[in-house]
């Protein structure tokens, strides 16, 4: 059994791999999208949302 504080450093650095991952495949995508919107259901913090989203402004 982990500590917490081990577990929590756990659980950040997997989120943070899968996020660096899916965010690489989404650039894939947007390539061979032409000019069609990629709708993504996932979980992303809202720092990360405002960076790669053309629509940032919309978030709060």
């Amino acid at each position: 059994m982990r500590l917490p504080a081990a577990y929590s450093e756990y659980l950040d650095a997997t989120f943070k791999e899968q996020t660096d991952m899916v965010i690489a495949h989404l650039l894939t995508l947007s390539g061979k999208a032409e000019g069609k919107k990629i709708i993504v259901d996932g979980f992303f913090t809202v720092e990360i949302l405002k960076k790669i989203s053309p629509n940032a402004q919309d978030l709060q």
